[in-house]
């Protein structure tokens, strides 16, 4: 009867958890301004102390740690090392740490690939996060200096986000505002793929000339 009253208990729980999600998933243009801006900070910062808490942030920052993830794992250690990867990259880990250990750990090639499509597949999960939260209430911003870097960006999509990506690389907040912002996923993902080639594929090579 207890076990019973306890799955019961947990049953309801597990609802209201996700009902909360699902609301704030669901439409947030009805949502003010502010609060899907802050719905969207408060996910990083939540991905950020999460990381910070559970030891991860520390963990995938030590190359001896990691490259124990990836030994145990045998055949999937490339899978392992880009889950990582992508998980050091939401959690606001430099992508400069996990980067030289693919380095390391693959070689400069293989190590720069593997650490590319990461980084990729890393800022593709933050930008549907962002929008699926906080949707896109950059465009309802009136100041006229945030309207006129959105007309850039509407002009441009690719070529202003693949300039962002060769300055600013993975950085977390960007990924964030890109999404708030009415760029498409297609055009986030060709500009930032052709513009993280450059600095990722430099990093590497000095990287590689360096730990070799």
């Amino acid at each position: 009867m207890g076990d019973r009253n306890g799955e019961g208990t947990r049953g309801r729980a597990w609802r209201k958890v996700a009902y909360v999600v699902s609301r704030a998933m669901t439409a947030p243009a009805r949502r003010p301004l502010w609060l899907r801006i802050a719905a969207v900070v408060g996910v990083g910062l939540a991905l950020y102390l999460a990381g910070r808490v559970s030891g991860f942030n520390a963990a995938v920052s030590e190359p001896a740690v990691v490259r124990e993830w990836v030994r145990s794992a045998g055949a999937l250690g490339v899978i392992v090392f880009g889950a990582a990867f992508v998980g050091a990259q939401l959690t606001n880990v430099p992508a400069i740490v996990p980067l030289g250990f693919g380095v390391v750990f693959f070689g400069p090639v293989q190590g720069t690939v593997i650490g590319y499509a990461a980084a990729l597949v890393g800022i593709s999960i933050a930008f549907f996060l962002a929008r699926s939260v906080g949707g896109q209430p950059l465009e309802e911003i009136e100041r006229p200096f945030v309207k006129r870097l959105l007309a850039r960006l509407d002009e441009r999509p690719i070529r202003t986000v693949a300039l962002v990506r060769l300055m600013l690389w993975v950085f977390p907040p960007v990924n964030y505002a890109l999404a708030m912002s009415s760029v498409k996923y297609r055009d986030y993902i060709v500009g930032s793929s052709i513009g993280l080639i450059v600095p990722m594929s430099a990093a590497g090579a000095v990287m590689g000339w360096s730990f070799g």
